[in-house]
């Protein structure tokens, strides 16, 4: 476990004697062991130009959820059980009525699905060049959304999404 970590976080060193053998051995014996992960080392980011809000059921039974901004995207992530293949999907409720459907293939989690279209939506040309609106991006990922809340980050598909958030709310108000 200890050769695995190690390797994901790239401090492992190879050689071919003694314990250096353990990523060898783990290659022959389980291939999945070497393939890129996601994982990185805790990044921090105190800094955050954005807000996360989760409302409650309560707030949502209530009609308590204001939807005022000018520019208003949902995304979602989700995976067929059957197949085990994910994807991800994003609408901008803007005039121009986007839809955007990203296949991720079968190694790929419904909380990665999720996280990869809100970093989608950020990147959204559309978004980018709007200076001085307000933008709200819905998600139904509580993971999700905590993730990007949280000023520690662990994997480096959420520190990308809180790079691209940080960069849209320059100039728009997320």
């Amino acid at each position: 476990m200890a050769c695995y970590r190690l390797q994901l976080n790239a401090q492992w060193t190879q050689a071919n004697c003694g314990h250096m053998r353990i990523r060898t051995d783990l290659m022959i014996d389980a291939p999945s062991s070497v393939m890129r992960s996601d994982k990185i080392l805790p990044e921090f980011y105190c800094d955050k130009n954005y807000e996360v809000y989760i409302p409650t059921r309560h707030d949502w039974d209530e009609c308590r959820v204001d939807v005022n901004d000018e520019v208003i995207c949902y995304t979602d992530g989700s995976q067929i059980s059957a197949t085990g293949q994910t994807g991800a999907g994003i609408y901008n409720q803007t005039d121009q009525k986007e839809y955007k459907i990203y296949p991720l293939g079968c190694r790929c989690s419904v909380f990665q699905a999720e996280i990869f279209a809100i970093l989608q939506c950020a990147k959204l040309c559309c978004l980018l060049s709007s200076n001085n609106v307000s933008v709200a991006i819905y998600s139904v990922s509580q993971a999700a959304l905590k993730s990007l809340m949280s000023p520690k980050v662990n994997f480096a598909l959420v520190a990308e999404t809180v790079g691209a958030l940080k960069a849209l709310s320059v100039d728009a108000s997320v």
